[in-house]
């Protein structure tokens, strides 16, 4: 006959794998969300390095474009004084002939 003891020691055996299954599954679970989080990491690694070489030639652009702006901006101004001036010779000329 066996002694009455082992059936409960088989049912914390039972417990403690049931105990060990979930600790198994605990950690399976948190590998999968560290190799997940590195691949985040290595995807935001890239967007930063990216936005710095967007940045960098952004500003070089702004370099670039900055002196033609201004020159626009003179040639413009130019423009419109002699187109103000033929126009007021225009008008000079065809008030005085009249």
């Amino acid at each position: 006959m066996t002694p009455p003891h082992t059936c409960t020691q088989e049912g914390r055996f039972d417990r403690v794998e049931s105990v060990l299954d979930e600790i198994r599954d605990a950690i399976r679970q948190i590998t999968d969300l560290m190799v997940s989080s590195a691949r985040v990491d290595e995807q935001i690694k890239a967007l930063h390095q990216l936005v710095s070489t967007l940045s960098v030639r952004l500003t070089d652009l702004e370099t670039r474009v900055r002196p033609l702006e201004s020159t626009n901006s003179i040639a413009q101004w130019i423009e419109r004084v002699v187109l103000s001036l033929v126009s007021g010779a225009i008008v000079y000329f065809a008030t005085k002939g009249g």
